[in-house]
């Protein structure tokens, strides 16, 4: 009985330490890697990030029988069995911008890495609907000379699976954002400053 105590003691003892020992290593890292400065911009307003701005023209969202309009040939989303999904359970957000290059130096754009965000909610950019909405154009490889501007519209899409059934009827009420940098300043295109 008295080795059955001992064990548990020295059990809860390692316990505790190792819990010390993870407390102290979190707030160390934290202190290391501190989180990002959360930089939003809205509508009409530009961030300049190196020799590339982003100006925020305009945000927009429909619904899968508006994509269907501008886009008619890009399926979000199909049910399991292959049918098409209903389209009031379907939206996009598009993000309008300008990118503008300020300098000469080789740097290419690259789209991929940008996202969009709401709340717990996050999506990169659709890229049949990009390729549909901006014919020509390379998500991935963006060249432009200095001085040189493209105005192009960034698509986020979504589903209401994606969301809890409150949140979805209220999607419109949402704020969204595109995410262009996350750190060291997490850098927002977002539909009003908050």
């Amino acid at each position: 009985m008295r080795r059955k105590r001992s064990i548990i003691i020295v059990a809860v003892a390692i316990c505790m330490l190792l819990g010390g020992l993870w407390v102290v290593r979190y707030h160390s890292l934290n202190q290391l890697i501190p989180s990002p400065e959360i930089k939003k911009f809205g509508v009409g307003e530009t961030v300049e990030m190196g020799s590339i701005s982003f100006t925020l023209q305009q945000v927009e969202m429909l619904d899968g029988n508006e994509i269907n309009k501008v886009a008619p040939n890009v399926d979000i989303v199909r049910n399991g069995n292959g049918t098409a999904y209903d389209p009031e359970k379907i939206r996009a957000i598009f993000f309008h911008v300008k990118i503008q290059k300020k300098g000469n130096d080789p740097e290419d754009i690259d789209l991929t890495k940008v996202s969009a965000e709401s709340g717990a909610w996050g999506n990169g950019i659709n890229g049949q609907l990009f390729m549909t909405l901006n014919p020509g154009v390379s998500i991935d490889k963006i060249v432009l000379e200095e001085n040189e501007t493209a105005e192009m519209i960034l698509p986020f899409s979504m589903v209401d699976t994606m969301f809890r059934k409150d949140d979805w009827k209220k999607i419109e009420e949402r704020e969204f954002s595109a995410v262009l940098q996350l750190y060291p300043e997490k850098i927002l295109l977002t539909q009003g400053k908050k």
